[in-house]
């Protein structure tokens, strides 16, 4: 069984009551906490962005969160 990473940094973000309703309402169907959907959702989005810069394929988030 692989251990997870252990989460010592933090980042805040402050976002409208409407814009976290819509939120906790995705984090929930996934059956997430708000903070790992956050989390997930913007390591896909970095994934995705930095692939597209570099002009190659995306690596997975463990890959490119590992060696930020």
């Amino acid at each position: 069984m692989s251990q997870k990473p252990v989460r010592t940094s933090r980042i805040e973000a402050r976002i409208t009551p409407d814009a976290l309703k819509v939120v906790r309402r995705a984090a929930e169907i996934q059956g997430r906490s708000v903070s790992d959907f956050v989390v997930a959702a913007a390591q896909e989005v970095a994934t995705r962005r930095s692939a597209r810069l570099r002009g190659g394929r995306p690596q997975s988030a463990a890959t490119v969160c590992r060696f930020a």
